[in-house]
């Protein structure tokens, strides 16, 4: 849900990276790019779980000496487009451990949507 809000928000999907030959690669490259546009910090027991059964195909040692990204956040990528209750809302609806991601029903009661 915060993907489509966002790319309708800017005009342009705001998490595309096409880097890579392989789809692994091109995941590899995906995913590294939308934790540093977000700045995020994947939850230790995301990257347990990921791990086991060997499903996950990810190198994600990158997140063990990730600087923070300021230039090309989230937040710069939206400042030209919006403003800052809709990176507030965004933000709120982008959280990558799905355990932890707000619901239909948590979203729509938000804020930003009570003013609709």
């Amino acid at each position: 849900m915060g993907c489509l809000m966002g790319e309708m928000c800017i005009g342009k999907p705001i998490f595309i990276s096409k880097i890579g030959i392989t789809e692994t690669q091109k995941q590899q490259s995906q995913f590294e790019f939308m934790v540093s546009r977000m700045n995020a910090t994947i939850p230790s027991e995301m990257i347990t779980k990921s791990r086991q059964g060997r499903r996950c195909k990810l190198n994600l040692s990158f997140l063990e000496n990730r600087k923070e990204n300021n230039q090309d956040s989230l937040m710069n990528l939206l400042r030209e487009y919006t403003d800052l209750p809709m990176f507030e809302f965004l933000k709120f609806m982008l959280i990558f451990d799905p355990t932890e991601r707000p619901s239909f029903e948590e979203v729509i009661k938000q804020k930003f949507l009570t003013n609709f």
